[in-house]
């Protein structure tokens, strides 16, 4: 089963139709059994879309999907909820409530406070944590820079660790990078496998000229023949 989690603020007009364009692409992707959960992060209930219809001529389709409103989670619950992510939504509702001429200082006692409890929970060497504070860098942000060096000064004083939040964001960046790599260097092994393929059906090339025509091992080649020979 696969989960589409899409996080949204108020939403518009096409959103509906949005999650039906990616419920039909993952389906028709990897051909496996799909949920959607909408998270709206808005202020205004009435723009919460829970489904997209659609009529012509007789055609009718209906799609509906799960939704969530951070707003509607009581602060009690979501601060004793032994989820560490729960803790997160807490900040990302109280955000949501704040005055503009306040936001900064209230937002960064919040992220604080997250660090804290979660230090008081025990939890700081769990793994799942470094999310949690990636998260709560990149996409909960501060609109001064200097607010946020303060955060990443007193997250520092908590953990007990250096430069706790740059390190984990570039671990992260870091981790992305070879992802990216991993899937160039698939992309050329395909590209290959496909142009080895090619050559061999049509029967002019031998398996030395193959090799020597695309700069890959006869090894490769003969890999590629085998697999043309189980089909």
């Amino acid at each position: 089963m696969l989960i589409h989690l899409e996080v949204q603020g108020d939403s518009g007009k096409d959103f509906g139709r949005r999650m039906f364009t990616y419920y039909y692409r993952i389906l028709d992707r990897f051909n496996q059994p799909v949920t959607a959960i909408a998270i709206f992060t808005g202020r205004n209930r009435a723009n919460m879309q829970s489904k997209f219809e659609d009529h012509c001529l007789g055609t009718h389709i209906l799609y509906q999907y799960n939704i969530i409103c951070i707003r509607d989670y009581p602060d009690e619950l979501l601060f004793n909820n032994v989820n560490p992510f729960a803790l997160v939504m807490l900040v990302a509702k109280s955000v949501l409530l704040l005055r503009v001429k306040d936001s900064e200082r209230k937002l960064l006692e919040q992220k604080l406070l997250i660090a804290n409890i979660l230090k008081k929970r025990g939890l700081l060497d769990n793994p799942k944590i470094n999310a949690i504070f990636i998260f709560l860098n990149n996409y909960i942000l501060f609109a001064k820079e200097e607010t946020n060096l303060i955060f990443m000064q007193q997250t520092d004083l908590i953990t007990g660790k250096t430069n706790t939040v740059g390190i984990l964001e570039q671990l992260a960046e870091i981790k992305e990078q070879e992802g990216l790599e991993r899937g160039l260097q698939q992309g050329r092994v395909e590209e290959r496998e496909k142009n080895v393929k090619s050559m061999l059906a049509s029967a002019k090339f031998s398996m030395k000229e193959i090799a020597s025509l695309l700069g890959v091992s006869v090894s490769f080649v003969a890999k590629q023949k085998r697999s043309l020979q189980l089909k």
